[in-house]
Parts: C-alpha cells; sequence; structure tokens
C-alpha cells in the first residue's frame, strides 16, 4: 500500500507540473492571457491534447534520467515547485494585485512545505565543489536572464509598459549619443536637461554600449544585465561569510526568484536598477574590508539619484553597530549628505527643485515640506505602513 500512494502522489506532482509547464507553453508561442478564457478559441482540442502529452512525456523522461543517477529526492515535487514558480512571474508580469500575491504565497507556501517534506531535507545534506556550484549558478543566472528578457520584450512590442520613462530615456540617450548631453523633450514638454529633474549621471555609464547598438531595447537589456549582475558579489559575500556551498545555492535562488527583482523590469528603464548590483558590492566592499573600493562604489550609488543618501546613510548607521566600526560608519553618512546636499542645492538654484512629495510619499497632503513630513511621519506611522 505504501508503494502505491509514493506513486501516486508522484503522478499527481507531474500531472500538475505538466498542466503548469503546459500553460507557460501556450502563453509563449500564442500570446495568450490567462485573464482572458476564449484567448484558445481558435487552437483545437486535439492539439492541445498531443501537446499535453508531449510535455507530460519529457517531463517523466526528466524524472526516469535523473533518479537513474541521484537517489533519495523526490525529483517531482522539486519539478512541480519549478513550474509554479515559473508561471507565477507570468501572472504577475501581465496581473498584479495584493490579493492576487498573497494567494500565490499561500499556494507556493504548501508547495515549498510538501517539496521539503518529501526530501526529507536531503537537499541541505549535499556537498558540492566550487566548480560545480559556478556551473549551476551560470546556468541559473542565463535562464532567468532569458526569461527576464522577454518579459522585457514581450512588453516592448505589445505596448505594455506602466508609464513613460522609456520614452523619456530613449529620447535622452538619442540627444545624448548626438550631444553628449543628458537633454529630452518629452520629458516637460520642452527642451531641458534630465539633471535639472534628477541628478542621475550614472546613466553614462552605459552610454559606449548605446552608442554601439541604438535602440530602446539596449537599454531594457542592460537593466537586466546590471540587475543579475549583482549575483556576483552576492556570492563573494556569501564566501566572506564561509557559507557552505549549498547555502550559497539556495541564497542566490532566492535572489534569482525574488518578485522585486524580476516584476522590476516590467516598468521598463528605470536609474534605481543600478542600486542592486551597487549594494550588493558596498556590502561586499565593506565586510572585506576593501573601503577605498567600497568609497568608490558609494560614489557610484550616490550617482544614480538624488534621494539615494537615505540608503546609504542607513548603511552608514549599519556600520556603526557593526563591530564598533565607528570611523566607517561615521564617513559614509558625512560624504552620504555632503553628497546629497551638494545634489539639492543644484536642482534647487539651477534645476526644477526637489521632488519631496515623492521622497516622502505624499505623507502630508497639499505640503511638500522636509519639516512638515518628518512631522507626519511622528504622528502618523499607520499611513507610512500604508503607502509602503
Amino acid at each position: 500500500m505504501r508503494k502505491v500512494s509514493i506513486i501516486s502522489n508522484e503522478i499527481v506532482c507531474r500531472v500538475i507540473s505538466t498542466w503548469l509547464f503546459f500553460h507557460f507553453f501556450l502563453f509563449m508561442k500564442y500570446d495568450i492571457s490567462y485573464l482572458e478564457l476564449n484567448s484558445l478559441n481558435d487552437i483545437s482540442l486535439i492539439k492541445l491534447i498531443l501537446v499535453y502529452l508531449t510535455i507530460y512525456l519529457f517531463n517523466l523522461g526528466i524524472c526516469l534520467v535523473l533518479k537513474k543517477h541521484i537517489k533519495n529526492i523526490h525529483f517531482e515535487s522539486i519539478i512541480l515547485l519549478i513550474s509554479f514558480l515559473l508561471c507565477s512571474a507570468f501572472w504577475i508580469f501581465e496581473y498584479y494585485s495584493f490579493s492576487f500575491l498573497l494567494t500565490l504565497i499561500i499556494f507556493l507556501s504548501i508547495i515549498l512545505y510538501y517539496c521539503l517534506g518529501k526530501n526529507n531535507y536531503v537537499l541541505l545534506r549535499i556537498k558540492i565543489g566550487d566548480n560545480f556550484l559556478y556551473i549551476i549558478l551560470l546556468i541559473l543566472t542565463l535562464l532567468s536572464f532569458i526569461l527576464s528578457f522577454l518579459f522585457t520584450y514581450y512588453s516592448y512590442k505589445s505596448l505594455k509598459y506602466q508609464n513613460f520613462d522609456l520614452g523619456v530615456f530613449s529620447n535622452m540617450f538619442y540627444y545624448m549619443k548626438k550631444t553628449g548631453l543628458m537633454l529630452t523633450t518629452n520629458e516637460r514638454d520642452f527642451l531641458l536637461s534630465h539633471l535639472k529633474i534628477h541628478t542621475s549621471l550614472i546613466f553614462y555609464l552605459i552610454l559606449p554600449v548605446y552608442c554601439f547598438f541604438s535602440h530602446p531595447l539596449t537599454l531594457e537589456l542592460s537593466q537586466i544585465v546590471f540587475v543579475y549582475l549583482g549575483i556576483i558579489p552576492l556570492v563573494k559575500l556569501c564566501k566572506e561569510y564561509k557559507f557552505s556551498n549549498v547555502l550559497i545555492l539556495f541564497i542566490s535562488l532566492v535572489f534569482l526568484l525574488y518578485p522585486a527583482i524580476y516584476c522590476g523590469f516590467r516598468n521598463g528603464i528605470h536609474e534605481n536598477y543600478f542600486l542592486v548590483f551597487g549594494f550588493l558590492y558596498l556590502f561586499y566592499f565593506y565586510s572585506s574590508k576593501k573601503y577605498k573600493r567600497m568609497f568608490l562604489m558609494l560614489l557610484l550609488i550616490l550617482f544614480v539619484k538624488e534621494d539615494v543618501f537615505i540608503y546609504t546613510i542607513l548603511f552608514g548607521i549599519f556600520a556603526l553597530f557593526d563591530k564598533q566600526n565607528y570611523k566607517i560608519g561615521i564617513l559614509i553618512i558625512a560624504f552620504s549628505i555632503i553628497c546629497a546636499c551638494i545634489s539639492w542645492l543644484y536642482l534647487i538654484k539651477f534645476g526644477h527643485g526637489v521632488m519631496t512629495n515623492k521622497i516622502y510619499y505624499n505623507l502630508v497632503s497639499n505640503e511638500e515640506s522636509l519639516v512638515q513630513s518628518l512631522k507626519s511621519l511622528l504622528v502618523n506611522p499607520g499611513y507610512l505602513i500604508f503607502q509602503l
């Protein structure tokens, strides 16, 4: 009876994971929407059944091959987890709401609990070498990069971006290539420098690439590259703290599958995408006591935007309490405040002012005062949590 139960569980997992991969395949090939029930009316039922059976047999073959070489692992549950994560990424990409995300998290928690239970935590006891770890991470990162680029390409071709940033930055990089200046004509309906709106000098880092490949998708591709390059300082940081390779692999998977990473691409290019790579390297240089490189990275991070100093000050406070490293913490905070003052004074005197209403999440209605925003922060924590 016990053997029949195990086989039954494996079949159920395989049927569900095949169903999810089946949906993923249809989404990619026929551009269907899970929000429209009639999106498959033009495809015959026989063809759909044949596609499903093909995917099921492929799924079964993978499981049999893996079980032949690796024992004591319930691969069906792992494949089920992967298929659900893959489809969740597409679902969130097309439609996002708090209730929908909460439902996905509940299902994900159930599948993850089942996966760990079936494998009896055997994954945590596996020993893997450095070379194998780097190969696996390279494959996973490339897969994440390809999927993210497909998301981005799909959004670009179907005009599904939710804001106008891509238009602004495409316009800006055209002028940067022609004149070297960050000029735009569609940001405020007249010709002006983007530096009068935001002090985002960091964009000059990708200008050489754009000069050779002058296309809006180049900007989107650069965003994906910079985000997933964050896996390098993340692994270095884990090695610095002497984590096991298995733990590093799991941490890297969390990074690659974190919704804030891949869901950010649905909004198009933005200067904040430099922050993932920048802050991970900032933590690595700090942990490895490479302070000259740390301050160089800190400067690059502060070139992202005029409000980034809030995050770097928090990093400085972390340094104050970490290993009693008061000197470095004070220097980070002081450097951040100085750079912020220079940026803010520049925007106030030569630009269009500082967008404090965005920085402080409109904490006070009809007010843009920093003092009033801080007052609201003190007296109304509920509204702050709601805005977060």
